[in-house]
């Protein structure tokens, strides 16, 4: 009892009780999800990107996150696996033609919307390419992480391409490379464990690109290549040769000896008269020569 005269506490007033989880409005959210951008929650304007999650945003939306983290308050929580433009993919949507009437959302989504959006259009403007059914959340979409097309869940299951676009004829790889846009929230570790092996699968790539180019860069060709052990054979031989060469060099031509004058001859006269053997001739060769010319030798 409150003891104030007759009040009745009621058993919720005194008990706290567990708070019910909170509900959003499917409408709301499937409006939210695929008409607006998850990060600057504006309307969807190409170029539109997707990350390994499945969430839609806008190019522009995602160059001001990285260029200023704290542009967007929520950014980390929304989108904080993104850290270049190479975590995102540019999907390549196929837009309703002129003369194809498009169905608008439900009365509820739009009435629900139109106040985030500014009044906004909320009718679908993309297309499946292949089924030709209408991009508005209804049926579940996926887009191809090589290319970047978006199709249709069910064609991609009912057309069988193996592994290959139906689109463009991009190779990938089917347990990794098929992304469902807007996934549900059971689904969202199964695309965390594919986007690391993604991840992973480039690493590797990137590892046997510069090993392959490492290789080409020491393997050179047969024509070019140099032994080591061959130069060291080489080089005495090659300079024995140049010695040979040396020796073998023909000599230039000499040029020939000038005459001499009287003068040069006097001093080179040789004996006159006698005989070899005699004093005089000895004495006249001492005389004459100009070696011995002012000299004293005995003779005997």
């Amino acid at each position: 009892m409150g003891a104030d005269g007759g009040s009745i506490p009621k058993r919720d007033e005194l008990v706290k009780t567990k708070a019910k989880a909170e509900r959003h409005d499917p409408a709301l959210f499937l409006a939210v999800s695929w008409f607006f951008c998850a990060l600057s929650k504006e309307p969807l304007q190409e170029p539109i990107v997707s990350c390994g999650l499945g969430k839609l945003y806008n190019r522009v939306a995602v160059l001001q996150y990285l260029l200023d983290k704290s542009h967007y308050g929520d950014a980390e929580a929304i989108c904080g696996h993104i850290t270049s433009l190479k975590d995102v993919t540019t999907l390549h949507l196929t837009p309703i033609a002129a003369d194809q009437t498009s169905t608008p959302t439900s009365n509820t989504a739009v009435k629900a919307t139109m106040a985030l959006a500014n009044d906004a259009n909320l009718t679908p403007r993309f297309v499946c390419p292949i089924s030709g059914r209408e991009m508005t959340g209804k049926i579940r979409f996926v887009y191809l992480h090589p290319c970047g097309h978006v199709l249709a869940e069910q064609a991609l299951r009912e057309v069988h391409s193996g592994s290959t676009c139906l689109v463009c004829s991009t190779a990938y790889d089917p347990a990794t490379d098929i992304v469902p846009l807007n996934p549900r929230p059971d689904e969202i570790d199964a695309l965390r464990a594919n986007l690391a092996a993604r991840k992973a699968r480039v690493k590797a790539g990137k590892k046997d690109k510069k090993r392959d180019k490492k290789r080409k860069s020491t393997d050179t060709p047969s024509s070019l290549a140099v032994d080591k052990d061959a130069v060291d054979v080489q080089q005495p031989v090659v300079k024995k040769q140049r010695a040979v060469a040396t020796v073998n060099m023909a000599l230039p031509d000499m040029p020939a000896l000038k005459p001499r004058t009287a003068a040069i001859e006097s001093l080179y006269a040789k004996p006159e008269g006698g005989d070899r053997g005699s004093s005089s001739a000895t004495k006249s060769a001492v005389t004459t020569d100009f070696m011995t010319r002012g000299t004293v030798r005995r003779i005997g």
